[in-house]
């Protein structure tokens, strides 16, 4: 499990990004033709963060400049080659009417040290669920159990070992955010959902292999959509 951590410049032919924009990321890397990181409904072994400078107004992320950062953290390595081979060729994507976006350039981040006291920065939004799909945050009695039980799930499912770890927080906020995607707009009639979750800085202590795939796939549901990504402080 070597992982990979990759940062994309991406520029945008206005300053300005859609409210959904981890949907549009999406189509974008479903465009890559080939690409096999939504090829099935496993979890998915990556997280993404789109990191810019700017406001919401309405329904619009007003930019100080018409670029961004894309980061991608890979559980293995050789599926985030191939992703970032693919994402290269991404060209004048379609965001929305009169926005398009492009990737100037990829480059390899280093993989940061992993000890059994590990801290963590949360740069997207967690969103941790129980098995009734309710939202757990840390302040709740079995916020340690839940989120221990989601991961051992999760990574069962993509074939990795994981072992409980314990969590405290520094500090935490809880996040709603709006999402959307087209196979539930399908099935509910519905627009958009809310989705509940946190960011914060937590402390981490366990087994360094659990920390590291932790590190790489991210954390909790929905890594693949634009949440759950972290880094190592």
């Amino acid at each position: 499990m070597k992982g990979i951590r990759l940062r994309a410049e991406l520029r945008l032919s206005k300053k300005v990004l859609p409210l959904f924009f981890r949907n549009r990321l999406m189509s974008a890397f479903k465009s890559l033709q080939g690409i096999e990181v939504y090829s099935n409904r496993l979890p998915r072994p990556f997280s993404f963060f789109l990191g810019f400078d700017g406001e919401l107004r309405g329904d619009k992320f007003i930019l100080e400049e018409p670029q961004a950062r894309l980061y991608v953290s890979f559980v293995e390595r050789d599926l985030g080659e191939q992703f970032a081979s693919k994402l290269l060729s991404l060209k004048d994507f379609p965001i929305e009417k009169d926005l398009y976006m492009s990737v100037s350039s990829i480059k390899s981040l280093e993989i940061k040290k992993i000890d059994s006291k590990t801290t963590f920065k949360i740069l997207s939004p967690v969103l941790i669920e129980n098995r009734q799909d309710k939202p757990v945050l840390p302040w709740d009695d079995n916020f340690e159990q839940e989120f221990n039980w989601l991961h051992r799930r999760i990574f069962s499912m993509l074939g990795y070992e994981y072992q409980d770890v314990k969590l405290r927080f520094d500090f935490w906020k809880k996040v709603v955010v709006k999402h959307t995607l087209r196979g539930f707009r399908k099935s509910s009639g519905k627009s958009l959902m809310y989705l509940t979750g946190f960011v914060g800085r937590f402390q981490l202590e366990g087994d360094p292999q659990s920390l590291k795939l932790l590190y790489l796939r991210g954390w909790g549901n929905r890594t693949g959509e634009g949440f759950g990504f972290v880094d190592v402080l």
